[in-house]
């Protein structure tokens, strides 16, 4: 018996052999059909089989293939596929990519773990590439989305740094309700949702026929994002989105897909962009020849505003240091007229073998405001991985730490004169507005507030730490020349933790009014998303048709946290809150 054993053993592997010496080696390189220049990271398989690499830095490529004829299917993004049949015969081979200028073989998403070329879609799809976004630099993804996307409304809401954006789709309107879209990154479903800071305690801006709380200057966490490290973005609109994601897709989708490392060597890029931010056109503010004219009751200001002219007792600024009759003050300049020297550095290194592929990224943001005491700065540190365990199953890894701070000041909706440009607009250019060299300020006699006072004084700062992460497997069950089925899973979280610090302080010319001068104001809120979904997907080619089919499970769970806390009648000098009298936000939609 023991002797069968030994024989049947010896003439398996025998025949292991025989079929590993009748494989063969096919090498090649791949250039572009225009310049003939090496296509770095095209996909090269062998069709109707698992057996597929990339090509290094000088586009060449090695592969074992079985025997006998056999048909490689070469492609690459941005260039046209190419279907190459080497026979039995041949080892070597060398293929032209052409550039495809419309875009039309680009694959997009068509389920949560299939896609499809774009010709062949029956939706309208959307694409913008990495390229497209990056021509210019941009403060954030939706800012660079701004006329690439056709029926796109994309609009900010707030001209403070690293103020929030507005995006929606043609169709989707509405005054009241949330009308932005689904965001995707890399698979996992990310929070856009825009947490108020709670100035409307100051500033009254939920007061009449809108009482929501939104009416501030929040913004959108989308705004995170380092537009950088983008590798092309999709937008699903309508039945389409709505099929894949569900109820919360009804505005649409935007689906981004981060860069990833590409076969060859280590590949560094280092960029340093400087400048500066100026207010592109002023309002202006009307002028009076004397003070007859600015007190007339129709033309101007009312009798009162004739002591501006005058240098008596009768004018708040009498006896103050460089006081000029009818001066004129240009009351925006002085409240937007800074040109602060700003920048931002972004490097990445990516590369990896045929095996393993990284991407590392890096940015630091700085963009200081126009607007006295604001500003934005971000930082972003990003990494990518693509593990390929074995010729049936690839790993994808991705993870991205985020940091912001925003100094924003009081801009949008007021109903009790204090926001800037509110003051502004009801403030002749002949009230001295500026700081004495007493530390006071001029009086505004016709709004409660003075503009360049309260910029000067007040904070508005929000600090924002986040994280997102996610892993995604492919596993090969079947790969024939007709079926392939493979079970696709995708996981991933986004957290995040924001901290919006306000005080108005005791001195500020409006704050005394309520009879309780000075407010404090703290928000702390904490979001985590997380996500999973497992997909099996079976594709069936009978010919030249190709039909897909799809069919799996997913779960998604929200959980938003905001606790605010306000106190009024500071002591002078005091900046904080007192931890003890938290005010629940019950009005904060939950996406």
């Amino acid at each position: 018996m023991l002797k069968h054993v030994w024989l049947i053993s010896l003439a398996l592997c025998c025949g292991a052999a025989g079929a590993h010496a009748q494989q063969r080696q096919i090498t090649g390189r791949v250039k572009t059909a225009a310049t003939g220049d090496p296509v770095v990271g095209a996909a090269v398989s062998v069709s109707g089989t698992a057996i597929s690499t990339v090509t290094n830095g000088a586009g060449q490529f090695s592969l074992v293939a079985p025997p006998g004829d056999v048909t490689l299917v070469v492609r690459r993004i941005g260039y046209k596929h190419r279907s190459v049949p080497v026979p039995a015969a041949e080892s070597a081979v060398e293929v032209a990519l052409e550039q495809d200028v419309f875009n039309l073989e680009a694959v997009v998403v068509t389920g949560q773990a299939t896609a499809i070329e774009k010709r062949n879609s029956p939706n309208a799809v959307a694409t913008v590439s990495g390229e497209e976004l990056h021509q210019v630099p941009v403060p954030s993804i939706e800012t660079a989305l701004q006329g690439r996307v056709a029926g796109a409304n994309i609009q900010t809401n707030s001209g403070a740094p690293g103020g929030g954006v507005q995006v929606s789709f043609r169709g989707t309107t509405s005054i009241f309700g949330a009308a932005d879209p689904l965001y995707v990154v890399d698979g996992v479903i990310v929070s856009d949702v825009a947490v108020p800071n709670n100035q409307q305690v100051v500033t009254l801006s939920n007061q009449g026929s809108n009482p929501s709380a939104l009416q501030q200057s929040q913004v959108n966490r989308v705004a995170d994002l380092n537009p950088y490290d983008i590798e092309n973005v999709e937008i699903l609109k309508g039945a389409s989105a709505s099929a894949i994601y569900g109820s919360k897709a009804s505005n649409g989708v935007v689906i981004i897909s981060t860069n990833r490392g590409e076969v060859g060597p280590a590949r560094f890029s280092l960029t340093q962009r400087l400048g500066f931010s100026e207010i592109a056109k002023q309002l202006g503010s009307r002028t009076f020849a004397d003070s007859a004219e600015a007190a007339d009751t129709i033309l101007g200001f009312g009798p009162t505003a004739a002591a501006y002219f005058r240098n008596n007792a009768t004018n708040p600024n009498f006896g103050q240091p460089g006081f000029v009759p009818g001066q004129v003050f240009n009351q925006e300049q002085l409240l937007a007229g800074r040109k602060t020297l700003g920048g931002e550095t972004e490097m990445s290194v990516s590369g990896g073998s045929e095996a393993t592929r990284y991407y590392v990224s890096g940015l630091v943001h700085d963009e200081p405001g126009v607007v006295t005491n604001t500003g934005f700065k971000k930082q972003s540190l990003r990494l990518n991985l693509d593990q390929r365990i074995s010729s049936r199953l690839d790993l994808s890894f991705s993870s991205n730490v985020l940091h912001t701070q925003a100094q924003r000041g009081v801009t949008n909706n007021d109903n009790a004169g204090v926001s800037y440009y509110m003051a502004l607009e009801f403030t002749p250019s002949f009230v001295d507005l500026r700081e004495r060299p007493d530390s006071s300020w001029g009086v505004n006699p016709y709004v409660q507030s003075n503009p360049l006072q309260t910029a000067a004084l007040m904070v508005n700062e929000e600090d924002v730490w986040r994280n997102l992460s996610g892993v995604r497997g492919t596993f090969q069950l079947v790969n024939t020349d007709r079926h392939n089925l493979r079970l696709v899973g995708n996981a991933g979280l986004d957290w995040f933790g924001q901290k919006n610090t306000l005080l108005f302080p005791p001195q500020l010319q409006f704050e005394p009014l309520d009879g309780e001068p000075g407010t404090s104001l703290l928000t702390n809120a904490t979001n985590l998303n997380t996500n999973w979904n497992v997909n099996l997907v079976h594709t069936f080619r009978p010919g030249s048709l190709t039909a897909t089919t799809s069919a799996g499970s997913q779960e998604e769970d929200y959980d938003l946290d905001v606790a605010r806390t306000m106190t009024r009648n500071l002591i002078p000098g005091q900046q904080n809150v007192n931890e003890g009298t938290d005010v629940s936000d019950a009005e904060l939609p939950v996406p």
